[in-house]
C-alpha cells in the first residue's frame, strides 16, 4: 500500500496585524491551516507569540523579511531617504535594485536577519522551518545568508521545492520563471542540510485563494510527482480596506492586493477538508516530513 501524500498548509504572516492574527488563528483552529510562519519584525508580534505559545501542535516557522515595514537594526538606504524611518525597502523589486545599486550589502542583509532570529528565539519559539517575505531568500546571492543562519541556529526545514519543473506546483508566467531560476541557482547554497517539501503550492494565486484554485492545485499535487507538499496561504479577519489602511499606517507601502477574509473561509470550510480528505491526502507540519529534527514550536 503507497503511503499517503503530505501536504503542509502554511499560513503566512502571523505577528503582522491583530486582524490577520485572528483570521490564522481560526484558520489553524477551525480550519485546515496547519503551519504558520511569524514575521518578527510585524506590528503584532507580540500577539504572535502568545499565539504560538498557546498552540504548541500547530507547526511554527520564522517568515524573515527584508522588504516592507521597519527593520529592527539600523538600515541605511543609502541615500534614497527612507532611513530615517528605518524602512525597508517596499518590495522585491526595489531590493533587487538597491542591492545592484550597492546601496545594500550582505553584511546589512545578516544583521538584520540574525535580529530577526533572536527576536523569535528571544520569545521562547524555536522555528521548525524557514522561509523569505516575498521569496527572497530565493535571491540567489542571499541564498548563502540564509542558509549559514538556518544551520546556525539549528532551523531543520526550508521552503525551497526540491522538484524544479514539472510537478513543483509553481506557477506559470513571469513570476514562475523567476522563481524557478532562483530556486535552482539557490539550491547549492541550501545543499542537504534542510528537509525540503517537493513541491510548492499557491505562488500564482498568492493573497487570492479560491475554492476552484485550491481544488484545481491539491488534484494537481496529488496526480503528479510530488509526494510533499506546501500550499501557502494568507488569511485575514477584516474587510481588506482597513487592513490594506492598517499596513499603510505601519509603514508597509505596497499595495497588497489580498483577499484575506475569502482566504479565511475558504480554509475554514467544510467543503476544502473534504476535498483533501477525498484525495486521500495528510495534512501536515514540516516536522512530520521526511529527515526533519525535533523542533519548531514554542519552548521546545
Amino acid at each position: 500500500m503507497m503511503a499517503a501524500k503530505r501536504l503542509v498548509i502554511n499560513g503566512d504572516d502571523l505577528g503582522l496585524l491583530p486582524g490577520i492574527d485572528r483570521g490564522l488563528a481560526r484558520a489553524a483552529g477551525e480550519g485546515i491551516v496547519s503551519s504558520l510562519s511569524l514575521l518578527a519584525n510585524g506590528p503584532a508580534f507580540a500577539g504572535g507569540v502568545e499565539f504560538c505559545h498557546s498552540n504548541t501542535d500547530i507547526g511554527i516557522g520564522a517568515h524573515l523579511a527584508l522588504v516592507e515595514g521597519r527593520a529592527l537594526t539600523t538600515w541605511d538606504d543609502g541615500g534614497m531617504g527612507r532611513g530615517q524611518q528605518n524602512l525597508l525597502p517596499v518590495d522585491y523589486r526595489q531590493f533587487i535594485r538597491d542591492y545592484t545599486l550597492r546601496r545594500i550589502n550582505l553584511q546589512r542583509v545578516t544583521a538584520e536577519l540574525r535580529a530577526q532570529l533572536e527576536r523569535i528565539l528571544g520569545a521562547g519559539i524555536r522555528p521548525g522551518h524557514l522561509d523569505g517575505h516575498q521569496h527572497l531568500h530565493l535571491f540567489p546571492p542571499l541564498a548563502p545568508v540564509f542558509a549559514g543562519l538556518g544551520r546556525e541556529y539549528g532551523i531543520p526545514a526550508l521552503r525551497l521545492p526540491r522538484l524544479n519543473g514539472p510537478g513543483d506546483g509553481i506557477c506559470a508566467g513571469w513570476k514562475g520563471r523567476l522563481l524557478r531560476l532562483g530556486a535552482r541557482h539557490s539550491a547549492g547554497a541550501y545543499g542537504d542540510f534542510f528537509t525540503r517539501p517537493d513541491a510548492l503550492l499557491g505562488t500564482g494565486c498568492s493573497g487570492r485563494l479560491t475554492l476552484d484554485a485550491f481544488r484545481r492545485l491539491v488534484k494537481a499535487f496529488t496526480d503528479g510527482p510530488a509526494e510533499t507538499a506546501e500550499l501557502m496561504c494568507h488569511p485575514g479577519e477584516g474587510s481588506a480596506t482597513t487592513l490594506r489602511a492598517s499596513l499603510q499606517e505601519a509603514g508597509y507601502r505596497s499595495p497588497w492586493d489580498f483577499h484575506w477574509a475569502t482566504e479565511l473561509d475558504l480554509l475554514c470550510s467544510g467543503e476544502a477538508r473534504r476535498f483533501v480528505e477525498s484525495l486521500g491526502v495528510d495534512i501536515v507540519t514540516y516536522r512530520d516530513l521526511d529527515g526533519v529534527r525535533d523542533s519548531g514550536g514554542a519552548g521546545q
